[in-house]
């Protein structure tokens, strides 16, 4: 039943999943191996998922999900390989105690959604606390709390936007409120090249991981995204991107292919871009445009996003 389901759940992801990749060395970390202000942060970052990977029983929160390596062909010695995976879906944070905010792609295909329950809201629910604490030696798949799961209630609104300002954010209404959580305070200041920045969230579906220190690489006046050299995956997508001082710059939303195939080993390896980004292509082969010569696309925290946050607070 469970592989039956894989299919499907794999096939579905693929509409909302966008590609990624590391800039130089992968210096993604799990989150027992950061710092007491990351580890802070990490409380507001929830994982988005389906119903038929997890189970509440009387032990608790019981999650099945297969192992990365195994799942995705990736080559022996392959960072993360052995790790679970919830399958590549996207990533959330909190704005308030019950706003959620993500990329718009995660809750609707094309254009926009305001104020209603899309299909991305009613069959997905945002689980909270899938990450390593002790070491990455904790079995993250059974006993865990059931109150780290948590229902999407609306769709406050959402765009993702394939040309033009490529808008790409949405904002969430949960089905209650989770107190004692971080949440991310939102920045209007001008994001400029050059600036740091670093993110939370589940690349491919692995447990939560911290990339980052990362560098602005480019900014674009023509549209509501900028470019940096964030190591960053399919399942990154609505990651937040913040500063030192855990405020918000950005929202995750697209980047180049996360897989390359090593031919002799017959497996996938990490895509790697080099730490400029210059050696990065599009997920897309006919995509023609130079929206990959440098970095992950990151959007924009507008004026717009700071208004409809504060409107339904």
């Amino acid at each position: 039943m469970f592989k039956a389901l894989l299919f499907l759940s794999i096939l579905f992801h693929s509409s909302f999943a966008t590609d990624k990749a590391s800039f130089g060395s992968d210096d993604r970390k799990d989150v027992y191996q950061t710092d007491q202000k990351i580890k802070k942060y990490s409380t507001g970052v929830a994982n988005w998922q389906s119903p038929v990977f997890y189970e509440i029983n009387e032990q608790g929160l019981q999650l099945d999900f297969p192992v990365l390596g195994e799942e995705w062909g990736l080559c022996e010695k392959e960072k993360f390989r052995d790790q679970p995976t919830a399958m590549i879906s996207c990533t959330g944070f909190l704005v308030a105690p019950d706003l959620l905010m993500t990329a718009g792609h995660c809750m609707v295909n094309i254009g926009e959604a305001k104020d209603e329950v899309t299909a991305q809201c009613s069959d997905f629910n945002w689980l909270f606390d899938f990450k390593y604490n002790r070491n990455g030696r904790e079995n993250l798949l059974d006993n865990q709390n059931p109150q780290s799961v948590v229902g999407c209630k609306k769709v406050i609104y959402a765009i993702h936007e394939e040309s033009g300002q490529r808008r790409d954010f949405a904002l969430i209404k949960l089905n209650r409120k989770l107190p004692n959580r971080y949440i991310f305070p939102l920045s209007d200041k001008v994001v400029k090249k050059g600036d740091r920045v670093a993110l939370l969230g589940h690349p491919s579906g692995l447990p939560m991981k911290f990339s980052g220190p990362a560098r602005v690489l480019r900014t674009r006046k023509d549209a509501q995204f900028y470019e940096a050299n964030l190591d960053s995956f399919g399942g990154n997508s609505g990651s937040p991107v913040f500063d030192i001082n855990g405020y918000l710059k950005g929202v995750l939303v697209r980047g180049p292919a996360d897989f390359v195939k090593d031919k002799k080993q017959n497996c996938d390896r990490w895509n790697s871009c080099g730490i400029t980004g210059k050696n990065c292509k599009a997920d897309d082969p006919t995509d023609n445009t130079d929206d990959w010569n440098s970095g992950m696309h990151v959007q924009r925290i507008t004026q717009e996003i700071i208004n409809l946050v504060n409107q339904n607070l």
